[in-house]
């Protein structure tokens, strides 16, 4: 979903796919685009202390046109867009909405024309109702996800998703010594934690399709599959959440002619895990055995006789 710059996602996809380095396969953003003393801001601190890998920034219509072009001219699969405020950054809060409709328009126009969609970041629910009416392809976070908002995903005639993330309030709330986040970002998670289920749980009522996020690096690597418990315990079937994270998800991301689901002449993506998830959802935290287009990467399981 993008760094701040330069176009390390960019890269990291190429040599991956050109075999330098193993790893998998990505979908990137390139330099993910705020407004000035917004989400993506990183200029957060004293006027005299330069932060010169900032170059994400761009206010008005006209410069956020130019921000797709750039992001796309460099290489980026699609568009990323910080519509509202975030949990881990000053200036702006999270539920208010940072972009105007005509620049959240704007960048949706400039990528259609591209071919590409547009990823939304959204906590707060006007900031999430713009989007929508602007066509972009997900919400991320949708945190104050109201019954507007779902009204307005129900009756819209594009597919859009509400992408949530919900492991990351209790993942910025950690109480380990290891949690680098300060006191006040921290308080951010436990007021929006309530809001966050609470919209989760309206969408599950309302059927809506509903996307797998995790918001690493938020979140500490390797802790993604911690999302699924949180899914469940809020009332969605097991079954529903791992259908999230494959196939539905190879949908949002316009590859469900090659990856998401287990049939033939898709590719061999397929991970093994030692139990049950449709019995124990946690069982999708110990992965034991990878494969990525047909090659072994990892096999751990212990083998029957």
């Amino acid at each position: 979903m993008g760094p701040a710059w330069p176009y390390v996602d960019v890269e990291l996809r190429r040599a991956i796919d050109e075999g330098a380095v193993p790893g998998p396969r990505m979908m990137v953003a390139g330099a993910y685009i705020s407004s000035t003393g917004g989400a993506g801001d990183a200029r957060q601190f004293s006027t005299y202390v330069d932060v010169p890998i900032v170059r994400n920034l761009a206010d008005g219509p006209s410069a956020v046109t130019e921000a797709v072009r750039t992001n796309l001219k460099n290489g980026a699969d699609f568009i990323k867009i910080l519509v509202t405020g975030a949990m881990l950054s000053k200036g702006i809060s999270p539920g208010a909405q940072q972009y105007s409709d005509e620049e959240i328009r704007a960048a949706v126009v400039e990528a259609s024309r591209w071919g590409k969609q547009v990823a939304a970041h959204a906590h707060g629910a006007e900031g999430i109702k713009a989007a929508i009416r602007a066509g972009v392809r997900t919400l991320d976070h949708g945190s104050y996800l109201d019954d507007e908002a779902v009204s307005l995903l129900k009756a819209s005639n594009r597919r859009i998703f509400y992408v949530p993330t919900l492991y990351t309030y209790e993942a910025i709330d950690r109480s380990d010594a290891s949690n680098p986040i300060p006191e006040s970002e921290r308080q951010r998670a436990r007021d929006v934690r309530a809001i966050g289920y609470a919209g989760f749980k309206r969408a599950l009522a309302a059927g809506l399709p509903i996307g797998f996020a995790t918001d690493a690096q938020v979140i500490p690597h390797g802790q993604n599959a911690k999302e699924f418990a949180i899914r469940v315990k809020l009332g969605e079937a097991p079954m529903a959440a791992i259908v999230s994270a494959t196939s539905l998800n190879a949908e949002i991301m316009g590859w469900q002619d090659r990856v998401g689901s287990i049939i033939a002449n898709k590719l061999a993506d397929v991970i093994a895990v030692p139990g049950d998830p449709l019995r124990d959802i946690t069982a999708l935290e110990r992965v034991g055995f990878v494969m990525k287009d047909g090659v072994v990467y990892r096999d751990e399981l212990a083998r029957q006789p």
